[in-house]
């Protein structure tokens, strides 16, 4: 694993067709990213491709490159705050009612093209998290 990869340790809780759902415990990092399913205060799930073979209730090394984390943050928050900023800017040239309704549209225009490119991002493969290894007891002792 190189040094620019984010990498937790968590449990498969279900495996299919090369891919694994894993739970891990919620860090203060990953406290309001949102990337992966919420599943209570303290813990979240999330999809990642199996290259090691793993069953139910292995514990597994998850990794994801921080390039992709940073682009993904990027798109999910910078693009709409930057069309919400251009809108609003653009809008106040007129009135104040057009600077809050072209603010407000150019951001949900921005989130509408951004649920559009998703799944297209999601069949690329680019954003999954990859199934590292199995960590073994005597890797959890250390």
């Amino acid at each position: 694993m190189a040094a620019e990869e984010l990498v937790h340790i968590g449990t498969v809780t279900e495996v299919s067709e090369g891919r694994a759902r894993v739970r891990f415990t919620r860090t203060a990092a990953c406290k309001r990213c949102g990337a992966c399913l919420s599943a209570g205060d303290k813990e979240m799930e999330t999809c990642a491709d199996d290259k090691v073979g793993v069953k139910v209730g292995d514990r597994v090394v998850v990794s994801l490159k921080s390039s992709s984390m940073l682009i993904a943050t990027t798109l999910c928050y910078a693009i709409p705050l930057a069309l919400l900023l251009i809108g609003t800017y653009i809008g106040s040239l007129f009135s104040d009612v057009w600077a809050v309704c072209l603010g407000l549209g150019s951001c949900a225009v921005s989130y509408i093209i951004l649920r559009l490119i998703e799944r297209r991002l999601r069949n690329s493969r680019r954003f999954t998290p990859i199934i590292n290894s199995i960590v073994t007891e005597e890797d959890e002792d250390e």
